[in-house]
């Protein structure tokens, strides 16, 4: 590990509005980007972690009506999502899953309420 001078002063310019790449613009016009961001701190003022979202998605899917009488996923379903060691690929299957069946205030309230 190389030695690190701290007297050593470096001035960087502070961009106001760094410039975005165009891959992140097409994504986003395309309805195809998602945006994680986090290291925890969001948890020290009492928010709740990825992990308890992907579970409480998950659990909504499984609550919510695709049909009367028939939820959005099924028992099967929910268990296999929530084997899913990935959080963020549960979060986003399940908002796809939700958007599908034009149900994304479900997503949004789940957010909001973690």
């Amino acid at each position: 590990m190389p030695d690190i001078d701290f007297d050593q002063k470096i001035i960087l310019p502070i961009v106001e509005f760094p410039e975005v790449p165009t891959q992140i613009i097409e994504a986003y016009n395309q309805k195809k980007l998602v945006i994680f961001i986090g290291a925890g701190v969001s948890r020290l003022v009492g928010c709740k972690g990825w992990d308890q979202l992907a579970q409480e998605l998950i659990e909504a899917c499984y609550l919510e009506q695709k049909a009367p009488g028939k939820s959005l996923i099924n028992y099967s379903t929910k268990i296999k999502l929530g084997n899913i060691s990935d959080h963020r690929k549960i979060i986003t299957i399940c908002k796809k899953l939700l958007e599908n069946e034009k149900k994304n205030n479900v997503f949004y309230d789940v957010l909001e309420k973690l």
